[in-house]
C-alpha cells in the first residue's frame, strides 16, 4: 500500500481477500438475506483466519487481520462481529485485529425513513416490519461494558470512514453509530473518526485522504 503515503512512512504488505456473497457478482443466486449473508461472511472469516494461520506457523509471522465494510458491507461486518465469541477468537477460528466501517447506515429502518421521511408515503409506516434489519447501533450498544455477553467488539480498534458529500447515508446517521461504538469500546481501545472531504458515497477511495487515513490506521495495528 504505497500511494499518497507520507513521507519516511513505513511500508505495508498487505493482502486483500474480497468475496462476493451469495447473489452477488458471479456467486450462487440465491436470496440475500441477512441470516445468509452472516452465515457466507461467517465462511470467509473463518476460511482466512485459518489460511493465514498456517502462513504464519511456516514462515515464523503475525498477520494482522482487518474487517473493512463499505455500505451496507459495514453493517454485515459489525452484526457478524457481534456473534463472534472471545472463547472462539482465543482458539483462533475466528481472527479480527480491527474494523474499518465505511459509509455504513445505523439499521435499514433508519434508512427506509431517512430516504423517506413524508408521512404521506406508505414506507414511512411499514419499517416496523423489516425483517433484515442489519442494525449496527443495536450490534455495538449490545456490545456495551455494562453489558455481560462477551463480543469483540468491544476490544477491536476501529475506523469510522464517512465521505463528506454522501448523497446516501446522512452523515449525522454515521455520526451516531460511531458515537456509539466508542462509547461501547474498552477503556484505551481506538474509535478513530475519519472524514472525507468532497467524497460521494461510493468513491471515498480517489481522495488521498483516504489511502492516508486507512494506511495510518492499519500501521497503528
Amino acid at each position: 500500500m504505497e500511494s499518497g503515503s507520507p513521507t519516511n512512512s513505513p511500508s505495508i504488505d498487505l493482502d486483500i481477500v474480497a468475496v462476493p456473497p451469495r447473489s452477488y457478482g458471479l456467486s450462487t443466486n440465491s436470496r440475500p438475506n441477512q441470516r445468509a449473508l452472516l452465515a457466507d461472511y461467517r465462511n470467509v472469516v473463518e476460511h482466512v483466519t485459518r489460511q493465514y494461520s498456517q502462513l504464519d506457523e511456516r514462515d515464523g509471522k503475525q498477520t494482522k487481520i482487518i474487517w473493512y465494510g463499505h455500505s451496507l458491507g459495514a453493517s454485515i461486518a459489525t452484526c457478524l462481529l457481534s456473534t463472534v465469541t472471545r472463547e472462539e477468537t482465543a482458539r483462533g477460528e475466528v481472527t479480527c485485529d480491527g474494523l474499518i466501517f465505511e459509509n455504513g447506515f445505523a439499521s435499514i429502518k433508519g434508512m427506509v425513513r431517512t430516504l423517506y421521511p413524508q408521512k404521506f408515503l406508505p414506507y414511512y409506516w411499514l419499517t416496523p416490519f423489516v425483517r433484515d434489519d442489519w442494525d449496527a447501533i443495536g450490534a455495538f450498544h449490545a456490545a456495551s461494558p455494562t453489558n455481560p455477553g462477551d463480543s469483540p467488539l468491544k476490544t477491536v480498534p476501529k475506523l469510522f470512514v464517512a465521505s463528506g458529500r454522501d448523497e446516501m447515508v446522512p452523515t449525522d446517521m454515521l455520526k451516531r453509530v460511531y458515537e456509539e461504538a466508542a462509547r461501547s469500546n474498552e477503556p484505551g481501545v481506538e474509535c478513530t473518526w475519519l472524514g472525507i472531504k468532497d467524497a460521494m458515497h461510493d468513491f471515498a477511495y480517489q481522495k488521498p485522504s483516504w489511502g492516508k487515513g486507512l494506511k495510518a490506521f492499519i500501521a497503528r495495528l
